[in-house]
């Protein structure tokens, strides 16, 4: 367990040398909100600035099973701030990655704000602001999941400030690069839920909002997310390229859900909301507000169609129930 305990009041940040961090190879804690003074945000910001050629802030590997990340601010490294590489059931909560000390402007890491592969059972986020990681402003994808099976990712912003009220350096954010994606088999992974608190938000990006792709990811869940708005669900902050896109996915993969808490609102982006693609099979999309804000009443209309199905794509459902009821709760 790693507490903190810096003299000082206010930020203290700890600046890596010349030379990567070792690898986190057994179980560990490192809690910044131990740190004297925190009331929710992170006070511990580690600076990567001195690293060069695409080095990992922390890199989680073989034998760090269940370890536990807290309250740190990750950034300014050249390579991805938190790499998860062949270890399972790690807790990310309350950091910033890709942030300044403050949460308002860009402090790039060079590769992904947080990627993980070939594992599973991760937590990264969870229902209550204290638990929310922000991850804006990175020169790739907020969290990238690579053959990453039955993790959940709830509760952050992605792509905003701290606050949830705009884009990080206007167009920055997550630069080129969609919010959230889902690849080469990621399987049986939720993002977001039903509750208000474990709503993404997911906006401000260069690309999508949010990604599956390849036929090998399958039965992802995505529910209860704002996707193009701030976090009120009220204001635009869109997405580049589109709200979400499922291309080439696999079956199974349902995008909302028959519950109003399972609502994902997709708005404000330059082009479509919502494009199932390249051949993608079994696509559930359903229960959406496409083009309003969550007031179901607000016109942030994205720039394209609401839904996109095209090259190839097979049965994809959207809106009501295959019997024909018509259920209002279903409807997008």
């Amino acid at each position: 367990r790693i507490t903190f305990t810096i003299g000082g009041a206010g930020t203290q940040t700890i600046t890596v040398g010349a030379s990567a961090l070792p690898d986190i190879t057994q179980a560990v804690v490192i809690d910044g909100s131990t740190q004297t003074g925190y009331a929710g945000t992170p006070l511990i910001e580690l600076n990567g600035n001195n690293v060069t050629g695409g080095v990992r802030g922390l890199v989680l590997g073989a034998g760090s099973d269940g370890s536990t990340i807290r309250g740190l601010t990750i950034n300014r490294f050249s390579g991805t701030g938190i790499d998860i590489t062949g270890s399972n059931n790690h807790t990310l909560q309350g950091n910033w990655i890709g942030l300044n000390a403050a949460g308002t402007a860009a402090a790039a890491n060079g590769g992904k704000g947080i990627y993980a592969s070939s594992s599973s059972g991760h937590l990264i986020g969870g229902t209550t602001a204290a638990t929310r990681n922000v991850i804006s402003g990175n020169a790739e994808q907020g969290i990238g999941f690579d053959n990453v099976d039955n993790s959940t990712i709830s509760g952050n912003y992605v792509g905003t400030n701290a606050a949830g009220t705009a884009d990080v350096n206007g167009a920055v954010a997550n630069t080129a690069q969609s919010g959230i994606y889902l690849a080469n088999g990621s399987s049986g992974n939720t993002v977001g839920g039903t509750s208000a608190g474990a709503r993404n938000v997911l906006s401000g990006n260069n690309h999508f909002g949010f990604e599956v792709i390849h036929a090998t990811s399958q039965n992802n869940l995505l529910q209860g997310n704002y996707i193009g708005t701030d976090a009120t669900g009220l204001v635009a902050l869109g997405n580049i390229n589109g709200g979400a896109v499922f291309w080439g996915a696999g079956t199974g993969n349902v995008f909302g859900g028959s519950t109003a808490g399972a609502r994902n609102v997709i708005a404000g982006s330059t082009f479509n909301g919502v494009v199932v693609g390249n051949a993608s099979t079994g696509a559930t999309i359903q229960g959406n507000y496409i083009g309003v804000g969550a007031d179901g009443v607000t016109v942030l209309a994205n720039g394209g169609a609401g839904v996109r199905v095209e090259l190839g794509s097979t049965g994809t459902l959207v809106g009501t129930n295959l019997d024909g009821s018509n259920d209002a709760a279903e409807r997008n």
